[in-house]
């Protein structure tokens, strides 16, 4: 391009550094510039040729590698590989497609609720969340990739032996005894392996009107159930069916009868692995037999009542938690965990049971640098048991038991309860259950049951003698 005389007013500076870019001179600084050079400025170079010159280029560069029988090989093998590592996955239930809201009113109720949430919603928009694969696999790998620089934690089988736990049996709720934390633990120091009662309020619990679109959420009403008895056991294998096939249910609930259709005993077993597991597929090993938080539940005064009036039909009066009662008895007349018509969990999911956990004064709490981010982001965010659990019911109506195996989960949430299981020696955490409600008539949600754990050793629990057990795995220490 013929340059534009040396001068030229300064204002004209942006013309002439566009010019540049553009390729083509303004008409008045072309005429300038050929009237006193005495030259014809070049023709204008055309946007349309350019275009099509690039677009006669990247044909070229095409037909160069479909012809090219090295890299169409290369090509379709990693294309191949690719899908064949996807259809693994979502055989295998580790990754699955689920459409987003199709009308556009469904999107904007979606988002303004996820984002009133205050606190967020659950692990299922979290840890366990079932994206689409492509958002599934980036949110997974920013969580994933700071794992990986750590150690498969407990891959040596680094916990107590069978021969130095204290032996039980029967499991009644005693081996880890019920005593509030010693005052003066500083941070990071380790305290005594306890429990204590737990406030419902501290939980927040979603509320109506309206809650799919509004997102409101306030601390729940008193807990339906309250907390007996804690066990942290082993027995050489997965621990099903805790109570009452290994230990007699709890005293408590002397009024009730069958006609309340709630049980009057409520059985929490968390059963959590020692070792991480695969990282991306595979079935976790099954060697590794684990450890069970076995809690012990049993219905309150109230509870009994306002279940035997509702179950006969009778006026109920005005207090909040009747909904959560009716859920209560929906979810013990189906026995199961699954929701009805084999619906999905999720968002809109009514009659979901949900744990939640968060770890107290987390801010005191050393953890590794690239884990604190991750831990901070999901403290407290509640997880869906439907894919990670079974319910057992006594025909008698008595007794319901609910079994969730961590074993199942993803394994960014294995490998950080691994990762950081000694920490929970030196810290408190808060543990409740609920029954999710979505509609007005089954808000507010109310905790059924909720406890404080105080250092938590899982390594180092009591042991107990189970019949399903390999024959190498019986306990081998002194007798009872």
């Amino acid at each position: 391009l013929t340059p534009p005389p040396l001068c030229a007013p300064r204002r004209h500076s942006r013309a002439r550094a566009c010019a540049r870019v553009q390729g083509v001179w303004p008409k008045w600084l072309q005429r300038r510039a050929g009237g006193e050079r005495g030259e014809r400025p070049p023709p204008r170079v055309g946007v349309q040729a350019a275009a099509g010159a690039m677009e006669e280029n990247r044909a070229e560069r095409l037909r160069g590698v479909v012809e090219d029988p090295d890299a169409l090989f290369g090509i379709v093998v990693g294309a191949a590989f690719v899908l064949l590592v996807f259809s693994y996955l979502f055989l295998r239930g580790r990754v699955c497609w689920v459409s987003t809201p199709t009308s556009s009113r469904e999107r904007r109720l979606s988002s303004v609720a996820r984002n009133l949430s205050s606190d967020g919603e659950t692990w299922y928009d979290a840890l366990e969340d079932h994206l689409p694969v492509t958002a599934g696999m980036v949110d997974y790998a920013s969580r994933a990739v700071p794992l990986l620089l750590g150690e498969d934690a407990g891959a040596d089988g680094n916990h107590a032996s069978p021969s130095s736990m204290p032996r039980l049996t029967k499991l009644l709720g005693k081996s880890v005894p019920k005593q509030e934390p010693p005052s003066g633990v500083g941070p990071g120091e380790k305290m005594p392996c306890s429990w204590s009662v737990g406030d419902a309020s501290e939980c927040k619990v979603r509320v109506g009107p309206n809650y799919p679109k509004k997102g409101l959420k306030d601390p729940s009403l008193p807990a339906l159930y309250e907390c007996v008895g804690v066990d942290i056991v082993s027995a050489g294998c997965r621990l099903d069916e805790a109570i009452p096939r290994l230990g007699p249910l709890p005293a408590g609930g002397s009024s009730w009868h069958k006609g309340c259709r709630v049980p009057r005993c409520i059985t929490v077993n968390c059963q959590l692995p020692f070792v991480e597991g695969p990282k991306l597929w595979g079935e976790h090993p099954p060697e590794d037999a684990g450890v069970s938080v076995v809690l012990q539940f049993v219905a309150t005064p109230e509870l009994l009542s306002m279940a035997e009036a509702t179950a006969s039909g009778e006026a109920v009066g005005s207090d909040g938690r009747i909904p959560a009662v009716r859920l209560l008895q929906a979810a013990f007349e189906r026995g199961t965990l699954e929701l009805p018509n084999k619906a999905r969990p999720g968002f809109y999911s009514s009659g979901a049971m949900k744990a939640l956990a968060w770890v107290e004064d987390l801010e005191n709490v050393e953890l590794p640098r690239l884990l604190r981010p991750t831990v901070e982001k999901f403290n407290g965010k509640p997880v869906l048991l439907s894919n990670y659990g079974r319910m057992f019911v006594d025909p008698g109506g008595e007794w319901m038991e609910i079994d969730f195996d961590v074993r199942l989960m993803s394994w960014p949430t294995k490998s950080v309860l691994c990762k950081l299981r000694e920490r929970l020696r030196s810290v408190s955490a808060h543990a409740a259950f609920v029954i999710q409600g979505t509609q007005d008539d089954e808000l507010p949600e109310v905790v059924l049951g909720n406890l404080r754990l105080h250092g938590m050793d899982l390594e180092h629990g009591a042991w107990i003698d189970d019949d399903r057990a390999p024959a190498g795995a019986r306990f081998a220490g002194a007798s009872p």
